[in-house]
């Protein structure tokens, strides 16, 4: 599938490292990992570089189909990827969009994009960006 023409992404160089200031994280565990072949998913690898495995902590909800993570410090651990993001606003934009919770749904919204701490699989810790599912929003399956 073609993307809109008015993204505009910066490149990372091939190790993964910042580079720029705008770099952000995002950490994903359910249907847009790689292995989950969702159309989605596609769109983040072309617009971000997966840095690798990392985890939080917390819980995950079966949702029928996909999952819901409700963070947690005193939780097991949540697998996930991690991917280094250049250019994040408009992928944000379309990832927001994609999971509820941009400005044209109707709230209470069933996920929000929040900054969470993530660890790499190396044990070196991090901030990122998820989609934390709100278990009291009305939207359920």
């Amino acid at each position: 599938p073609r993307h809109p023409r008015h993204l505009q992404w910066k490149r990372l160089p091939p190790d993964g490292s910042p580079a720029a200031m705008d770099t952000e994280y995002l950490f994903v565990y359910g249907t847009l990992r790689r292995r989950a072949g969702h159309p989605m998913h596609r769109l983040l690898r072309h617009h971000a570089r997966y840095l690798g495995e990392g985890r939080v902590r917390g819980r995950l909800h079966d949702l029928g189909g996909y999952p819901g993570l409700v963070l947690d410090p005193r939780a097991p651990a949540v697998e996930g990827e991690i991917y280094a993001i250049a250019n994040p606003r408009p992928l944000f934009r379309q990832l927001d969009d994609y999971e509820g919770c941009s400005p044209r749904h109707r709230r209470p919204h069933e996920y929000r994009r929040i900054l969470a701490p993530v660890e790499r699989a190396d044990g070196t810790p991090l901030q990122a960006w998820l989609y934390e599912y709100d278990p009291r929003s009305k939207r359920r399956r």
